[in-house]
C-alpha cells in the first residue's frame, strides 16, 4: 500500500464527543511528517475552528487545513492556497429554500461566519473568533434581514439547522430535488452546496496541486458529508461508530473514533508499526 496522503474529518473521526485529540494521532502525526507524508485535516468546520483542532494534533506552518468542507484549501499559517465558493445567485435560490424551515442559518466565508436565529439554537461555532497569520476571524449574529443583505454573496457553505427533523426532511427534500448537494455532519443540520463543492472536490484537488493519484490518497470520516471525499480516495476508511451509508462505501472499516480507530489504521497499514 502505498500512501503518499491522508485526509481526516475532525468530529466523530479523531475527536470523539467531548474529547480531545489523542497521545496517539499526535503520534502518527507527527511520523507522517518524518515520511513527507501530508496529513490533513478535512473538516466542514470553520477555518480557525478546524484550525484549533489540527494545531492540537501538531499540525503546523505550512501543512494543510481543508475547511468548511473542503472548499477552502489553507495552509495552518493562514496561507489561502484555493477557494471554491457558491455562487451568489444560488446561494439566495438555497436560502429560499431554507429560510421558513429552520431554526437557525449559517453562511460560511473564509473569514467571516454570519449567523441568523429565530430560536438562539446555536452549535458549536458560536463564538469562535481570533486572528491566524495576521488576519481576523470573526462570527457575526445577524437580524434575518442583515443575513440576506450581507451574508449570501459567495458562500464557501451554507447550513440549515432545526432539532425538528420532519423540517429538515422537508428541507432536504426541495434541496435534493433542486439537484444540489446536501449532506450532514450531526443529525440537526444540513450542510448545503452546489454540486462539484465538497470534501471529495477538496482532497482532489490537493492531490493535483501535489502530484498524488487518487490511488495514494488514503482518507477517514464518520457522516455523510464524508462520502464524496470517499469516493476522491483510492482507500476510503470508515471509523466502527460511522453511519452505515458511509460504511457501505468504505473500502476498509477502522477500530472506533475512542478507539483511535485513524491511528491504529495508519499505524498498521502506512507506517508498518505493530
Amino acid at each position: 500500500m502505498n500512501i503518499r496522503l491522508i485526509a481526516t474529518d475532525i468530529d466523530g473521526t479523531i475527536l470523539p464527543p467531548g474529547g480531545s485529540v489523542s497521545p496517539a494521532t499526535r503520534h502518527v502525526v507527527a511520523q507522517c511528517r518524518l515520511k513527507n507524508i501530508p496529513f490533513v485535516i478535512c473538516s466542514g468546520r470553520w477555518y480557525p475552528n478546524a484550525h484549533a483542532t489540527a494545531l492540537d494534533a501538531g499540525l503546523s506552518g505550512s501543512d494543510y487545513l481543508l475547511a468548511v468542507n473542503g472548499n477552502l484549501i489553507a495552509t495552518m499559517d493562514g496561507g489561502v492556497i484555493d477557494e471554491n465558493p457558491i455562487p451568489t445567485s444560488e446561494a439566495e435560490r438555497i436560502h429560499a429554500m431554507t429560510r421558513e424551515d429552520s431554526e437557525t442559518l449559517m453562511s460560511f466565508h473564509r473569514n467571516v461566519l454570519y449567523i441568523t436565529s429565530r430560536t438562539g439554537f446555536f452549535p458549536r461555532h458560536e463564538g469562535v473568533h481570533g486572528t491566524i497569520g495576521g488576519e481576523e476571524y470573526r462570527c457575526e449574529h445577524l437580524s434575518m434581514a442583515e443575513y440576506e443583505r450581507r451574508a449570501l454573496k459567495m458562500p464557501l457553505k451554507l447550513e440549515a439547522l432545526n432539532r425538528d427533523q420532519q423540517a429538515l426532511e422537508r428541507m432536504r427534500h426541495r434541496l435534493v430535488a433542486a439537484g444540489l448537494s446536501v449532506s450532514s455532519s450531526c443529525p440537526h443540520n444540513l450542510e448545503i452546496m452546489t454540486q462539484k463543492m465538497g470534501k471529495g472536490h477538496g482532497v482532489s484537488r490537493l492531490a493535483e496541486i501535489l502530484g498524488i493519484q487518487k490511488s495514494e490518497i488514503m482518507v477517514f470520516g464518520d457522516y455523510t458529508n464524508d462520502l464524496d471525499m470517499f469516493q476522491a480516495a483510492g482507500w476510503p476508511v470508515a471509523v466502527g461508530n460511522a453511519v452505515e451509508e458511509l460504511k457501505n462505501a468504505a473500502r476498509m472499516i477502522a477500530p472506533r473514533c475512542e478507539e483511535d480507530g485513524v491511528a491504529r489504521t495508519i499505524q498498521k497499514y502506512v507506517l508498518g508499526e505493530q
